[in-house]
């Protein structure tokens, strides 16, 4: 009768765990929302695309922005990178300008060891000047870089999970680094324990030198931006804009999608208003609150 009721149980137990309801495993978040705002609603977001390059991020992508591209693919390939994301902006009353970096990879080991590759890869670029404390962050670092023409910019690059996380501020008077600080202990805050399920520990053997190969990956990565992203989007007095003033007022519809030519509505997504102001590379418009992409623009090859 023990043995019995004992079966008995244990098939009830199965047909239990059969009948219960299939959990779906949850999808990836968008690591577009994974990045914070800016510390006040002063910020303008750079649109994506353009001179910028902010939105998703790839490997070729990445790789691209590096001293020696192939050995940049081989560092992510071997620490299995699988999805990155960059947001940009610019507050234009001060000239400072903030951007954002998530980095996913398949396993944490694979962030931690391409985190650092990057510090290391950092402190040897030319532009580097100096690592400063992050304290309340690990691990991470903080990095102060100049441009040879003399912009300066802060960077905090850390880790949490599976994921490398970047905080550049640069501002050509200077940055206060504790407020590339505290945004980035905001973002850890935010950010999720893991973006992908980690089946356990696991380690992460590389081969690739990041001093030898000239790897800068992180924080310089993404200073490289800022320059051309504060030529765009600072609003300076130029015979452009002076010529974009003189143009006729701009008239949007009440959702900002159409512009008005006195005669008929036409949609921003498909043509831009004449006389309007453009960045110096061609790539975006000016609204007169926002900067927009323009329709089908191109690069130069």
């Amino acid at each position: 009768m023990r043995r019995a009721r004992a079966a008995l149980l244990s098939m009830l137990g199965l047909c239990l765990i059969a009948a219960g309801p299939e959990v779906a495993a949850a999808s990836p978040p968008d690591l577009a929302n994974v990045l914070i705002d800016p510390p006040s609603a002063d910020f303008q977001a750079v649109p994506n695309g353009g001179s910028g390059k902010f939105g998703p991020q790839d490997a070729d992508a990445i790789a691209s922005n590096s001293t020696d591209g192939a050995a940049a693919k081989q560092r992510l390939t071997k620490d299995q990178f699988t999805r990155g994301y960059e947001k940009g902006w610019v507050q234009q009353s001060t000239g400072l300008v903030l951007v954002e970096g998530a980095y996913e990879f398949k396993l944490n080991s694979g962030a931690r060891d391409y985190f650092s590759a990057s510090k290391s890869g950092d402190s040897s670029n030319s532009d580097f000047k100096g690592f400063f404390d992050t304290p309340g962050l690990s691990p991470a670092y903080g990095a102060h870089f100049k441009s040879s023409d003399g912009f300066p910019s802060d960077a905090v690059v850390f880790v949490k999970g599976n994921l490398n996380l970047v905080v550049v501020m640069g501002n050509r008077s200077g940055v206060d680094s504790s407020r590339v600080l505290a945004q980035a202990k905001a973002q850890f805050s935010s950010a999720p324990a893991n973006t992908l399920p980690q089946p356990g520990a696991s380690s992460s053997a590389s081969g690739v030198n990041p001093l030898a190969l000239g790897i800068f990956t992180g924080a310089v990565l993404v200073v490289a931006v800022l320059a051309s992203v504060v030529a765009l989007f600072l609003r300076r007095r130029t015979p452009g804009q002076a010529a974009a003033a003189a143009a006729p007022p701009l008239t949007l519809s009440g959702d900002g999608r159409y512009w008005w030519d006195g005669g008929g509505w036409h949609d921003t997504e498909n043509s831009v208003p004449p006389g309007v102001q453009r960045s110096p590379d061609g790539a975006y418009w000016y609204d007169g609150s926002r900067w927009r992409l323009v329709p089908g623009w191109q690069p130069r090859p």
